[in-house]
């Protein structure tokens, strides 16, 4: 604004001016005009057009020509003397423009007010509204709790109470409202979920109705057992009375070649007959009650789903092929009160890495162990008594075997073809080993027997005792006696 006003100022100044010029220019002309006039007028008695053209007085006198001549150039240097005269005022005019009253009048410059109006520039409140810009808040959401101006209007920040307004987070009671899982707490040793039906076919726990599922109950006298699931559940409580009598066994084949995935035996179980889960092969988690004193042979055999499996301190064996060809089964803890690991109990189990045998088992049956590819410890306590034949058979990733003092006899092919096998320590309790013991441990070159030699050479053995080895020496507490020699 402020420079089209100084503009406008400009343009009416030159305008005064350049109509000044004219102005002057004008009277300068008739002055001019009228001195030549009379300049011209003596000699105007010839023509007085003739003026203009001096050069036509060529035949006159050269004296009276002069000063006509002279005459003239008096008019035309006081033609120039306008001219000057007329140079002067513009540069003189500077009255005008020093008249610089209507540039002084500047009070309309000076009006600043409108060019001062600058308020619309400055009114950088919109842009210097930076609150919006500074409004970054919302990115560091901090600036709302800062940005107290409009924060100030804390109404909407101070509405925090919404996010405060942590009551329905806290509103926990709903995850609190425990009790119905917490309920059923009515007999500590009994779990929550496991039902217990009366006469009336109620559960004396919960009082739900007994559903059938089915579950095909026997009475055993005073007793029932489990003898048959027909049912298609993946998941199977067994309840611990049926008909107000207690359920304690699960009988023979009673879930063999089933599809379920979890069974769950309430702890008045204990026996489970040969062959109960057979080929249960989706069987991924079963518990054993604590009272099991006997599991049938074959019981979990070829579960090959089952990955891991608690057994109970009351029981007293571990039967024939009980785990036999449980692919999965990774580790399993035999508890001290078992007495003898029965025949084939663990053959081909795979995935199976480790084996501790406690102090309380005195045998380990023909071909316990056999066909345990991945094993690889085995960690067997005093108190063993025998180890059967081939009952570490073809355990192809076993490398070093301690057997204890107690261990009297080693059977045929103990300890056949375990090809990773290094390193053998026998105790000086030994009093037998079977033919083949160690036949294809190519590795194998040497013994140690923890006893003297005259201990060794009373051993019972037979020449065929290390055939298919390549066994060359044993080690005795008194020195070196060499085998075949």
């Amino acid at each position: 604004m402020k420079k089209i006003i100084l503009l406008t100022v400009a343009c009416l100044l030159l305008s005064m001016v350049f109509v000044g010029c004219s102005t002057e220019d004008t009277a300068g002309e008739t002055d001019t005009t009228a001195t030549a006039a009379t300049s011209d007028t003596p000699a105007s008695s010839d023509e007085p057009a003739s003026s203009d053209e001096p050069a036509s007085s060529d035949e006159k006198p050269a004296a009276s020509d002069e000063e006509p001549e002279n005459s003239k150039e008096e008019p035309e240097i006081s033609k120039e003397e306008p001219e000057n005269s007329k140079e002067e005022p513009e540069t003189s005019v500077e009255p005008e423009t020093s008249v610089e009253p209507e540039t002084s009048v500047e009070p309309e410059t000076s009006v600043e007010p409108e060019t001062s109006v600058e308020p619309e520039t400055s009114v950088e409140p919109e842009t210097s509204v930076e609150p919006e810009t500074s409004v970054e808040p919302e990115t560091s959401v901090e600036p709302e709790t800062s940005v107290e101006p409009e924060t100030s209007v804390e109404p909407e920040t101070s509405a925090e109470p919404e996010t405060s307004v942590e009551p329905e987070t806290s509103v926990e009671p709903e995850t609190s409202v425990e009790p119905e899982t917490s309920a059923p707490a009515v007999d500590p040793e009994e779990p929550p979920h496991v039902h217990a039906y009366n006469a009336e076919d109620k559960c004396e726990h919960c009082g739900e109705d007994y559903v059938d599922i089915g579950l095909v109950f026997e009475l055993q006298d005073t007793t029932y057992q489990l003898k048959k699931y027909t049912g298609t559940e993946k998941i199977v409580i067994v309840p611990s009375k049926y008909k107000g009598l207690e359920v304690t066994a699960v009988a023979n084949q009673a879930f063999e070649y089933c599809s379920v995935t979890d069974v769950i035996l309430p702890d008045t179980v204990t026996s489970i007959g040969y062959y109960a889960f057979y080929d249960c092969r989706k069987l991924t988690n079963i518990s054993i009650p604590s009272g099991v004193t006997t599991i049938g042979y074959n019981a979990f055999a070829s579960c090959k789903a089952l990955e891991s499996i608690t057994l109970p301190d009351s029981l007293s064996e571990i039967s024939v092929s009980l785990f036999a060809n449980c692919k999965a089964l990774k580790s399993i803890h035999i508890p001290n009160g078992v007495a003898s690991i029965g025949n084939s109990a663990f053959k081909n189990c795979t995935g199976l890495i480790e084996v501790i045998v406690p102090a309380s088992v005195t045998s380990i049956g023909v071909s316990t162990f056999e066909g345990c590819s991945l094993l690889t410890n085995v960690s067997i306590a005093e108190g063993m008594l025998s180890i059967g034949q081939k009952a570490f058979f073809n355990c192809v990733a076993l490398e070093t075997v301690t057997l204890p003092s107690s261990v009297e006899t080693l059977g045929v092919r103990a300890f056949g073809s375990c090809t990773a096998l290094t390193t053998v320590s026998l105790g000086n309790g030994l009093l037998s080993i079977g033919n083949f013991a160690f036949e294809g441990c190519n590795l194998l070159t040497s013994l140690d027997f923890r006893s003297i030699s005259v201990v060794w050479d009373a051993v019972s053995k037979t020449a065929s005792w290390y055939a298919g080895s390549v066994i060359k020496t044993v080690v005795c507490l008194d020195g070196t006696v060499k085998v075949g020699f």
